[in-house]
C-alpha cells in the first residue's frame, strides 16, 4: 500500500451461496433468481462491512454475472489460471462466453 494512513487491506471473498429459488421453474427466465441473489449478496456486503472488510472479492462463476454489475463490483485486473491435474480441456466459460456457454456458466473451481 502506498499510504501512510492506511497499510493493511482486509479483503473478504465470495465462494459459494445457495438459494431454494434456484430450483422452482422458470425462476431465472422472470427474474425471480437473480432478485434472490442480489438479496443474498446484498447481505454479504453488509456483513463484510461489519467485519470491518475493505473489498469483497468474487469470481465469474456460478450465477455471480447475473448480479455482479448491478451491484456495482468492478472487474478486477488480476487473472486465474486453473490447473486441473493436467486435464487436457476444451476452453472453459467463465470470464467471457465460450462455445455458445455463457460467461459465468461454465465449470467454477474452488482456490484453495
Amino acid at each position: 500500500m502506498t499510504t501512510d494512513k492506511h497499510n493493511l487491506l482486509n479483503a473478504a471473498y465470495v465462494f459459494y451461496y445457495g438459494t431454494d429459488v434456484a430450483f422452482i421453474e422458470g425462476a431465472e427466465e422472470d427474474g425471480r433468481l437473480k432478485k434472490r441473489l442480489e438479496e443474498i449478496m446484498g447481505d454479504c456486503l453488509v456483513i463484510a462491512s461489519r467485519c470491518e472488510f475493505d473489498v469483497l472479492n468474487a469470481l465469474t462463476h456460478m450465477d455471480n454475472v447475473e448480479f455482479l454489475t448491478d451491484l456495482r463490483f468492478h472487474t478486477g485486473d488480476g487473472m486465474l489460471n486453473y490447473y486441473l491435474y493436467n486435464w487436457r480441456t476444451a476452453p472453459l466459460a467463465g470470464v467471457t462466453p465460450v462455445g455458445g456457454v455463457p460467461a459465468g456458466k461454465g465449470i467454477g473451481v474452488v482456490m484453495l
